[in-house]
């Protein structure tokens, strides 16, 4: 019967496994501590999203690159230890050894045997499925010499078993938080207007790179060790008001956002910002997400993206030329001299461009133009 395994040990290899849930380098070390403590010659883990089918974590220690493309590309649909007649021994948390799958008479014949596990020096091996469940699966193995004394290790991969199963759990739920705040950062990067989300000590949280942008040019807002400030103290006073009304207001009705200019130097125009409050969040953490402030800077005002005007509004590249100046402020005379071409060209252009936006005036374009996604910060293409 295999001994206990060492307290301290498993102690070691538990705190291991917690901490490269959320970080996962550290799986190299487990994987390293563990295959001592089991005496494998090789460990693997892998990691399967079900959704697109690719690893999210596939570290190994002590196989050879060659071997592992070997093992994907052929070895691994000829593996006598995964056929369909055993299939029902691969259970989640079970552990299931190579030695119990196939009779050693029959297993050193194999292609599988002579040509992957032999010229490693491996012989056998012992694993599980740590979990199968529909976000993916997740699988650990260690490979082991001829010499290895069967069930030697079993037991403390039963006892850390649980605790893989909670870090995979872990992982997904990190994972998926990950994949979240990046594909909101992207969206609030194509935002024409800077975003910043601030804890209850004004402290930066979330930035779009608009308002970064803003922030770096230290004209009127500024961003230090303790949170957001403006130039002027007393509209640095202002401010941390604004947003402790707003931090107030996320306890009672949804309030509307509380507007607050921010003035700068030279002939810049304040900056506008909106302080709106957002709702107290489930989580524990010290720095919840308290207020975000959405800035206008009316010096930095972006041109429409003329491919989006195109698609939404059928125009031509000439038209949506034209539209994207005047949503800029400009005159008819002013594009005419920009783009060198005649006023009648221009007014010819606005016409149809009224004419497919089902607008009359001036005006109507403009605030059209200016309340659709043509605002969004999309990269065009150059124009020739």
């Amino acid at each position: 019967m295999a001994p206990d395994p060492n307290q301290d040990k498993v102690h070691a290899l538990i705190r291991l496994i917690y901490e490269a849930a959320a970080e996962p380098a550290i799986w190299q070390t487990f994987l390293r501590e563990f295959g001592e403590a089991v005496r494998a010659s090789a460990v693997g883990l892998v990691v399967i999203d079900a959704g697109g089918g690719k690893a999210t974590v596939d570290e190994s220690v002590n196989v050879d690159p060659y071997y592992q493309r070997s093992f994907v590309e052929h070895f691994g649909v000829h593996n006598p230890w995964t056929t369909p007649a055993v299939a029902h021994l691969w259970t989640p948390g079970s552990i299931v050894d190579g030695r119990d799958t196939i009779p050693d008479e029959d297993f050193v014949k194999t292609e599988f045997y002579n040509d992957f596990l032999k010229p490693q020096g491996w012989y056998t091996a012992f694993g599980s499925i740590i979990s199968q469940e529909n976000f993916g699966s997740s699988y650990i193995t260690a490979l082991r010499p001829h010499s290895a004394v069967p069930e030697e290790g079993h037991k403390l991969l039963r006892i850390l078993m649980p605790h893989l199963q909670t870090a995979m759990r872990l992982h997904e739920r990190i994972s998926q938080l990950e994949v979240t705040v990046s594909a909101l950062s992207d969206a609030i990067n194509h935002l024409p207007g800077g975003v910043i989300i601030v804890d209850i000590y004004s402290r930066v949280l979330v930035i779009n790179r608009t308002a970064e942008s803003i922030l770096a040019g230290n004209h009127g807002l500024r961003n230090g060790p303790s949170g957001l400030y403006a130039s002027e103290p007393g509209e640095s006073l202002a401010l941390q008001t604004t947003i402790a009304a707003a931090v107030r207001a996320r306890d009672g009705e949804l309030a509307a956002p509380i507007p607050i200019s921010i003035s700068r130097d030279g002939s810049r125009r304040p900056l506008q910002i909106l302080v709106a409050p957002i709702p107290p969040q489930l989580s524990g953490t010290r720095r919840q997400p308290a207020a975000v402030l959405f800035i206008a800077d009316p010096d930095n005002a972006q041109e429409p993206s003329r491919t989006l005007l195109q698609s939404t509004f059928s125009l031509t590249e000439a038209e949506a030329r034209v539209a994207a100046a005047l949503a800029l402020g400009k005159s008819v005379e002013q594009i005419s001299a920009e783009f060198n071409v005649t006023a009648d060209t221009v007014r010819t252009h606005l016409k149809k461009v009224f004419s497919k936006t089902d607008t009359c005036r001036q005006g109507e374009l403009i605030r059209l133009l200016l309340t659709t996604w043509s605002t969004l910060r999309i990269t065009d293409k150059a124009p020739d």
